[in-house]
Parts: C-alpha cells; structure tokens; sequence
C-alpha cells in the first residue's frame, strides 16, 4: 500500500508538473509569443500601408507628368507660368506654420475624396488626350496640376521635415526654361519651313508662268496667317528672308548660304517686326 501511494504521489506530481508546464507554455504564447506576432502583424500592417502610399504618391507623379505634357501641348508659356505659381505656393508654405498644411491637407480631401477623382483624364489609355478633353477648359488643366503638385508637396511636407529635393527648385526651373525654349523654337522653325516651302513654290510657279512685271515684283509674299519678305543685309554672304507670322504672331529669319564646295546652310533665327534682332532658334 504504501509504495502504491508513493508510485501514485509521483504520477500526481509529474501531473501537475505537465499542467504547470502546460500553463507556462500557454501563458508565453500569450504574453511573450503573442507580443512578438502583433509586433510583426503591426510591422506588416505599416509596411503595407507604406508600399501602398509609395505606389499611390508615383501615380500622382505620374499623372502631373502627363497634366504638364499637355499644358505643353497648349503653349509652353502656359507651363512655365503654371511652374511658376506652383513654386510661389511652395515657398509660401514653407513660411507657414505646421497647421496650414494640416489644413491645405483637409481641403484637398475633402475636394479630391479618393486618389482617382485627381486624374483628369479618366479615360482608356488609347484615347487620344486631345479627344477627352476637348470639353475641358485651360483653366481647369492648370487647376488640376497645381492640385496634384500641392498635393505631393504636402505629403512630403507633413511630418514636419523638410524633404531632400524639394518639388520646386531652381535647378528644375533652370531645365524647365531650356526645355520649354526648345519647344517654342521646334514649333518656329516648323512654321517657318512650311511658309519658306510655300514661298519657293510660289517662286517656282512665277518662274515659269508669271508676266516680267510680276516677276521683277516677287520680293515678297503673303498667303493666310504668313508672309515672307526678301531682306538685304548689306555685306552679308548669305540669302536672307524675313517671315512673319499670326495666330500665334511670331516673327524668324530664314537665311541660306552656299559654301565652295557647293554645301548649303540653312539658319533659322528669332526675331521682331523690323526683323533687326537674330536669336539662333534652339530646338534640338
């Protein structure tokens, strides 16, 4: 009897051992254990909501990217203007304090609920731009890139550090000025080779079919919104026009000079009304 009851105290014993292990175990996963996967589930929780913004504030980028192309398309000085106020509401909220991009912050979410409601073009991908906004107004492009600018400036603004590269600066500015010439002076220079070939067609037909009088008059040349202007330089080597334009009014020297070796150069200049000034067009 007695070592029955000694054989059943150490069953007992090593019961409440397993129970009391059992327990620990248990009281582990959930204080230590527990801790440890909410910790992770907290950290893939943020990372998610953190790839989710990084994916969001790129398609914002984006979106600007393809607002500013079009206001490009309007007119270049359009952009730069457009550029210019962005960079003045910059510098404006750099000198308030932290509530005004709380606030601005607000206002913008309350007008643009969802990301989506930012795209101003809403449309399939293949849609030519200039069919889907034809009904919208210079006025609403422009609003709608310096929403989608606010906009990422103050998420990078809103933890109350200044970010890195700032979304308007002057280096940006710098290459925003060489780029936006180059398109207004591509778009000069198309211009100007469509009235020089109309004009040396013109020429062409008066050569063969014009009356002398006509002929010894043919120094100038009107047709539609264009005209060019035969211009004496004087010592000048090379055959010079002047061109004036309308709807936009732009004004360029078309000059051509024929080397030795029978190589021909073909310049294209800026100029005014007189046709005084030359200001080599950069378009490349």
């Amino acid at each position: 009897m007695a070592a029955d009851a000694i054989q059943y105290g150490e069953g007992l014993m090593w019961e409440w051992v397993a129970l009391a292990a059992g327990g620990l175990a248990g009281w582990y996963v959930r204080n230590i254990g527990g801790k440890a996967d909410r910790k992770h589930g907290t950290w893939r929780l943020e990372e998610a909501n953190r790839l989710l913004l990084d994916a969001e504030t790129r398609g914002m980028e984006m979106h600007r990217r393809e607002i500013a192309n079009i206001l490009i398309g309007i007119d270049p000085e359009v952009m730069s203007r457009s550029y210019d106020r962005g960079w003045q509401y910059q510098r404006e909220l750099l000198a308030s304090p932290p509530e005004r991009i709380e606030a601005d912050m607000a206002s913008l979410a309350h007008k643009f609920p969802n990301y989506l409601d930012f795209d101003i073009i809403g449309t399939r991908h293949f849609v030519p731009y200039s069919e889907t906004l034809r009904s919208t107004s210079q006025v609403d492009i422009i609003d709608r890139y310096l929403d989608v600018s606010k906009w990422l400036l103050l998420l990078s603004l809103r933890n109350g550090k200044k970010p890195h590269r700032m979304l308007f600066d002057e280096e940006d500015f710098k290459v925003l000025e060489r780029c936006m010439r180059s398109v207004r002076d591509g778009r000069l220079k198309r211009r100007m080779e469509a009235a020089m070939e109309a004009y040396y067609l013109f020429d062409r037909t008066l050569s063969s079919y014009g009356t002398e009088a006509a002929k010894n008059d043919r120094h100038s040349f009107e047709q539609g919104d264009r005209s060019v202007h035969r211009l004496y330089t004087q010592y000048s080597p090379e055959i010079e026009y002047g061109v004036s334009l309308r709807e936009p009014e732009e004004y360029g020297v078309y000059s051509s000079y024929v080397h030795d070796n029978g190589k021909i150069t073909h310049t294209y200049s800026r100029s005014e009304a007189t046709f005084e000034k030359r200001d080599y067009l950069d378009w490349r």
